[in-house]
């Protein structure tokens, strides 16, 4: 991760095969929410002059789908496995949410930072017992590497295909709203506030 940044091989745009967007799962304080987050999705810089915080994307477990075998031995392919990524800033890891995705997402997304860029981080490889506790940890600790590797990357981070797999752009769009509506319930807060001054220096 501390070599130079990817350099984009080619044109290239997404492709139509990119990773579903299941529901999110958020843990969010809705209040202090934001400015740090938004401006680390952004790639902004905050007005006091400092750089964006970093956004981390972290493998934080796996999960099985009820009903779905996991892969036999060499597969690699993980049938019935999701991983569950969270991502978070930096500065900030209680303004975090989480996605889930198979092997085959980060697959996918590998295949499309290669055919893009020059110097993409490799990708744990495919070959292992999905029923064997030690693969598993291993596998979940290289997909957190591979994926802080990119999210350091100041080029890769910004890639269309990054932020569709890890959802930036829905999170934004989520913390917007939530800041919107405790603006609302502020003034509304404010306006009763007013209303029950008014009434006490009628009764008075």
């Amino acid at each position: 991760p501390g070599g130079p940044s990817a350099r984009r091989r080619q044109p290239h745009s997404s492709s139509a095969g990119s990773p579903p967007s299941p529901s999110l799962s958020y843990c969010c304080n809705h209040a202090h929410m934001s400015t740090l987050f938004l401006a680390a999705v952004n790639g902004a810089t905050l007005t006091n002059g400092h750089a964006a915080p970093t956004i981390t994307a972290e493998v934080i477990g796996h999960e099985e789908e009820e009903g779905v075998a996991l892969g036999s031995p060499g597969s690699g392919g993980g049938a019935g496995l999701y991983w569950t990524v969270q991502i978070s800033t930096s500065h900030d890891g209680f303004n975090a949410y989480r996605i889930r995705r198979r092997y085959r997402h980060f697959d996918a997304l590998n295949t499309q930072l290669k055919a893009a860029f020059n110097g993409v981080p490799e990708l744990p490889g495919k070959g292992g017992f999905m029923r064997d506790k030690d693969f598993l940890e291993k596998r979940r600790a290289g997909l957190t590497t591979y994926l802080r590797a990119i999210t350091l990357d100041p080029i890769l981070s910004q890639h269309e295909d990054v932020r569709s797999f890890l959802e930036l752009s829905s999170a934004e769009q989520l913390f917007n709203k939530l800041q919107e509506k405790e603006h609302f319930l502020n003034l509304s807060m404010l306006e009763k506030d007013k209303a029950l001054e008014a009434q006490r220096k009628r009764v008075t």
